[in-house]
């Protein structure tokens, strides 16, 4: 199976990703880390849906970034930018939790 079919195959409705959170529990060490990381799923499922996307295939269902191009069918170059501009909206806006 090409690279391609493998990235199209792993993809998962994102209608659907809403009752796959509620269904699952999210693993995590303690409580705090548990609602830290539901915080930041309900964010990242607020953001605009050209970021949203690239972060919940890449960080929900393990796609890489060039699989995320595929998938999306946009060129790699404009993934990578939702990516880290997505990623500095969560970083910014969950600021106060870091442990630095």
């Amino acid at each position: 199976m090409r690279k391609e079919e493998q990235a199209i195959n792993k993809t998962v409705a994102l209608d659907n990703l809403n009752e796959e959170l509620k269904d699952n529990e999210i693993p995590g060490e303690t409580i705090f880390q548990n609602e830290l990381l539901k915080m930041i799923l309900e964010y990242i499922r607020s953001m605009d849906s050209e970021y949203s996307d690239v972060l919940t295939y890449y960080f929900l269902f393990d796609l890489t970034l060039k699989e995320c191009s595929v998938v999306l069918q946009i060129p790699l170059s404009t993934v990578k930018t939702r990516f880290y501009k997505g990623q500095k909206m969560i970083q910014e806006k969950f600021r106060e939790y870091r442990n630095d």
